[in-house]
């Protein structure tokens, strides 16, 4: 339950871009998991009555009862929930495992890299406040800022993308989750 989005950065500040990821990846598509399968065998009926009050729960079960990798990696790419609820709420439906924890791995990748490297970037801004980065060329300075800005745009993007494709898949079925 602990915000992967606080302590995603903070393996970038400790470890590095290349090392965080290597962490936070597999640690975080196993927290994922481990949720899920809380939510699929242990959880089912209190997680189930919390979520009602979200009525794209319904249309979602439907898709991903369809399609379920797809609809996994489109969710991690766009989260139409917070991922913790997320990793409960996909527990509910009929999505095979081997489906979710490779969509989730995909899916949650992009944003992983990007806010491991925010992390990393942060030591950078320590050092260039305190002129550390001095030493650096600027070559170094425009290809650090460049892959940050190239890193959040490249979200955004995705986000933009998988968010639209979500939407046409949901929009396809029917009140039964049968295409249309």
């Amino acid at each position: 339950m602990v915000p992967g989005s606080a302590l995603t950065p903070g393996a970038g500040l400790v470890y590095g871009t290349f090392i965080g990821v290597l962490i936070v990846s597999p640690a975080s598509v196993l927290g994922a998991t481990g949720s899920f399968l809380i939510a699929r065998y242990f959880a089912r009926d209190w997680v189930e009555r919390r979520l009602r009050v979200y009525p794209k729960f319904s249309a979602i079960d439907r898709a991903v009862e369809k399609q379920g990798f797809k609809v996994v990696l489109l969710m991690r790419l766009q989260p139409v929930l917070p991922f913790v609820l997320l990793n409960y709420a996909l527990g509910l439906t009929r999505v095979r495992l081997r489906d979710y924890v490779v969509a989730s791995w995909i899916g949650m990748l992009p944003a992983t890299i990007v806010y491991v490297y925010i992390g990393s970037a942060l030591k950078n801004v320590s050092d260039l406040f305190s002129g550390g980065m001095a030493k650096h060329s600027p070559a170094g300075l425009a290809l650090f800022w460049g892959g940050l800005a190239a890193g959040a745009v490249f979200l955004w993007l995705f986000t933009r993308m998988a968010k639209r494709a979500l939407q046409e898949e949901l929009n396809g079925l029917d009140t039964k989750g049968n295409a249309v």
